[in-house]
Formats: structure tokens, C-alpha cells, sequence
């Protein structure tokens, strides 16, 4: 009987040394040992992914509540700044938490799409953050409104006056057209891929697996006579 306690304390012991390994005191330890050129950066990232990879509690004072909170306002401020941080942090945290986090942070497009058709000139993707193409629908928007005003205010004393500039003026209306449904075109699809390429990195800073989406559309060519489906694999 004896045995068997001292046999089950010896496990015990040998559990919570396990528990022990991997805190974020041993990455950041790792994360010296590349700043001061001692191992190089593919040792480094092949130890960092060990040990935020790794199924072992980790040790400390720290309490999953607190990581939470922690991770949590890191997120707020914006996860490109305190990437190594956030993925400390995501050693204490259960996956349920993570999940939750995930829920917090990640970004939807519907409601930026809509504002960048009924708002136009890329609102919807200022608001979002996507400065870039909220720029490009800007400018598309704005070039192809003046060229529409333009060719109007020469289109219409033209026509009325029976002059052959009338022509240069629908030219001008119909680029100014075109440039306006590009905007539109681009504010449609951007949010979107805006916030796929959000959602991916969060996920993987979060430790999380990748999810997958699956769009079925109907092909109907009778042209060349191909019917049928295609299916189209988003990760």
C-alpha cells in the first residue's frame, strides 16, 4: 500500500515538472538568445513554434484571467505591435477563451461593403481600416464624378446646338461612368478580402485552426455547351 502512495506521489511530482516547461519565461529566454546573435532566426521560430504549439500548461503567477484581459487589450490596440506578446500570452489561455477573443477581434465585411455602394468614395473602407483601397475607390469615384460633370456641362449645349462636339462629351460621361462603377466594383470586393486576410492572421496568432469555406456557383455556357457546377475553396 505504501508503495502504491509513494508510486502515485512520485507521479505526481514528475506531472507537474512536465507542467512546468514551455512558459513564456522560456520564450522570451530564446527570444534573447536570437537578439544577442547566439542562435539564428530559423532556430529561433522553430523553438517559438515548439513551445506556442505545445499542450503543456504553463507555469506561473500569472492566472488565465489575467492573460485574457491582457490579450485582450493588446488586440484593441492592434495585434501587429504585440505579436510576440499576444502569443505568449496564448499559453495560459484555453481554447475556449481564445475562441472568445476571436470573436472579439475579427472583422466582418458586410455592413463596409454596403457603405462603400450607398456612401461611395471608399467610406466603408476607411472605416474598416483598409486605407489603401479605400483610397483607390476614392480617387475612382471623384475622377469619374468630374469627368461625368464635365462631359455633361459639354455634352448637352452640344447636342442642343447640333454640334460634333456632343460626341466628346458622351465620351467624357461614359469614362466618367466606368471609373464609377470600377470604384464600385472595388469597394464590393475589398472588404471582403480585407477581412479574410485579417481573420487568417488572427486566427493564427491566436493558435487557432484555419477555417474553411466552400462556394458552389451554376455554369451554363450554351455556347460551348458546358453545363454544370464549379466549386470554389476559400481558406
Amino acid at each position: 500500500m505504501k508503495k502504491g502512495l509513494v508510486l502515485v506521489g512520485i507521479l505526481c511530482l514528475l506531472a507537474e515538472a512536465a507542467f512546468a516547461q514551455n512558459t513564456p519565461d522560456d520564450l522570451a529566454k530564446w527570444k534573447q538568445l536570437f537578439d544577442g546573435g547566439v542562435i539564428t532566426e530559423a532556430e529561433y521560430q522553430a523553438k517559438r513554434t515548439q513551445i506556442l504549439k505545445s499542450s503543456v500548461r504553463p507555469a506561473g503567477s500569472m492566472t488565465r484571467g489575467q492573460a485574457y484581459v491582457e490579450a485582450d487589450h493588446l488586440l484593441t490596440e492592434g495585434f501587429d505591435a504585440y505579436k510576440d506578446r499576444i502569443a505568449e500570452l496564448m499559453l495560459y489561455l484555453t481554447d475556449e477563451q481564445k475562441w472568445a477573443l476571436y470573436e472579439r477581434h475579427s472583422k466582418s465585411a458586410g455592413g463596409y461593403i454596403a457603405m462603400n455602394i450607398f456612401c461611395g468614395f471608399g467610406i466603408g473602407s476607411f472605416v474598416q481600416g483598409d486605407v489603401g483601397r479605400g483610397v483607390a475607390q476614392l480617387a475612382t469615384h471623384v475622377g469619374g464624378l468630374t469627368f461625368l460633370i464635365a462631359g455633361t456641362a459639354v455634352a448637352v449645349p452640344a447636342i442642343i446646338s447640333d454640334s460634333p462636339s456632343a460626341a466628346v462629351g458622351i465620351s467624357m460621361m461614359m469614362g466618367g461612368f466606368a471609373s464609377i462603377a470600377t470604384g464600385t466594383i472595388i469597394g464590393c470586393v475589398s472588404p471582403g478580402r480585407y477581412s479574410r486576410i485579417h481573420n487568417n492572421a488572427l486566427r493564427e496568432l491566436l493558435d487557432l485552426p484555419q477555417t474553411m469555406s466552400v462556394a458552389v456557383a451554376p455554369i451554363i455556357n450554351p455556347v460551348s455547351e458546358q453545363y454544370g457546377l464549379v466549386a470554389k475553396i476559400m481558406l
